[in-house]
């Protein structure tokens, strides 16, 4: 029989993480913010992420999950989660990172896949910082109808309830009277009006699509270039009257600039 030691997997590691934080918030493979608004290389992904249940004295901790050393060599990201986090975490198996290697404010929690267990073998220092709204807004919106989360169920209606508004106004006493769940209030506000002016311009874009199939029936492009304004009222005013030609045009002028907008926006 081989004495070589056993591998350890990532994933090992996290549902240990997840029974040490089982009366907090525990998510895994956390993003920093919503995708489709993140610049090249300004997005993270943080392995493990617990939020302490309370108010009055909030604590979000993350956790970089390494299972071989040169991983953890290699890895010069971590650095930007100290932002995201009141406490940072280093989490392996045992004897992969010496305390020493890491700065002083973040810890190191070590895994012994012999009996499962975890231990604290440097404590990381609390920083007291605002959490970017961006991160919240982003677990709210992405993790509450993850039901397959095996970590989160417990702890979903919480935030389901927050964003629904359901709880009554005593127990949002508690939240409403920070700050940052303000901010993540307008930010999800913001976000729904958003999407329902998207919407509205999408459908009248495809008005502008129909408009202009229904006019290539009568030989009729709509180009940047050309005359077709004039093509368009010599084909009407044969006979419609003109009150109808302009209706049309300006039906057509402002689904142009519908579309324009929509252009500007998806280029951004």
């Amino acid at each position: 029989m081989s004495g070589r030691p056993k591998k350890v997997r990532a994933d090992q590691i996290l549902r240990a993480l997840s029974k040490r934080h089982e009366k907090d918030v525990w998510l895994t493979e956390v993003k920093t913010g919503p995708t489709w608004t993140a610049h090249p290389g300004e997005l993270k992904r943080i392995d493990g992420l617990a939020i302490k249940p309370s108010w009055s004295s909030p604590c979000v901790t993350a956790y970089e999950v390494k299972v071989d050393r040169q991983g953890f060599l290699r890895d010069e990201k971590w650095p930007a989660y100290r932002q995201f986090c009141h406490r940072l975490y280093f989490a392996c198996p045992k004897e992969l990172i010496h305390p020493d290697e890491l700065p002083e404010d973040v810890g190191l929690v070590t895994f012994n896949p012999e009996n499962g267990n975890l231990h604290t073998a440097k404590a990381a220092r609390f920083r007291d910082i605002e959490i970017p709204v961006t991160l919240l807004y982003h677990i709210v919106i992405s993790r509450t109808d993850r039901d397959r989360h095996p970590f989160f169920s417990n702890r979903r209606k919480l935030f389901e309830a927050y964003v629904e508004d359901k709880k009554d106004k005593k127990e949002l006493g508690y939240l409403v009277g920070t700050k940052l769940v303000q901010q993540l209030r307008e930010e999800t506000d913001r976000a729904a009006k958003a999407e329902r002016e998207l919407e509205s311009l999408r459908m009248q874009l495809k008005q502008l699509d129909e408009l202009k199939s229904i006019l290539r029936e009568f030989a009729i492009e709509i180009r940047p270039w050309g005359n077709w304004q004039d093509e368009l009222r010599q084909k009407l005013t044969s006979g419609i009257g003109m009150d109808v030609v302009y209706e049309v045009n300006r039906l057509l002028e402002k689904a142009t600039r519908i579309r324009d907008m929509i252009g500007g926006r998806s280029g951004k």
